[in-house]
């Protein structure tokens, strides 16, 4: 056991190419958990945490900037871009209904849509070919990884399907 304080996991973010080189991005030292690059390759969705809550941000490699999914309060974590790179898949315990995994317009605009209702559950990926968002289930009799298939006919207000569990090998 070593004593740390809050300084101490504060950490920078950068990218690394596939020499193994670090480029370190031009923003501040934080609690960053949880990076995805857009599809594009343009953006990088990542939850911060604050101390009191965790947020989701956006960084702009165009414009060097962060900027925040603006949610009232509680956590958002765990984001995954879908594969046109318009929304993210996130978890989050601060939307009303009430907790679970929700489906929002990465720029920030519009509601966050809940697609699939419980606490700590973990967006992991999103297929496009078979239209499945794979998450797990932390604890529980339910712990494991499932899938919920999703129609996208509709991609503002996407329909989930019944979940499945994904078989244990």
């Amino acid at each position: 056991y070593v004593a740390a304080s809050p300084e101490d996991q504060m950490r920078p973010i950068g990218l690394m190419d596939e020499k193994g080189k670090v480029e370190p991005l031009p923003v501040a030292r934080a609690r960053y958990g949880r990076p995805r690059i857009s599809p594009d390759g343009t953006r990088l969705a990542v939850a911060i945490d604050g101390g009191s809550a965790t947020h989701i941000w956006i960084y702009e490699w165009g414009s060097q900037r962060f900027s925040r999914l603006a949610f009232p309060n509680g956590n958002s974590k765990y984001p995954v871009w879908t594969p046109d790179g318009k929304y993210l898949v996130f978890s989050s315990d601060a939307q009303t209904p009430g907790p679970g995994i929700y489906w929002m317009r990465a720029d920030g605009s519009g509601a966050p849509q809940r697609l699939m209702e419980g606490p700590h559950l973990v967006p992991s990926s999103l297929s496009s070919s078979t239209a499945r968002l794979v998450y797990a289930v932390p604890g529980g009799e339910k712990a494991g990884l499932w899938t919920l298939p999703l129609d996208w006919s509709d991609a503002e207000r996407p329909k989930p399907g019944i979940p499945e569990r994904f078989p244990d090998l």
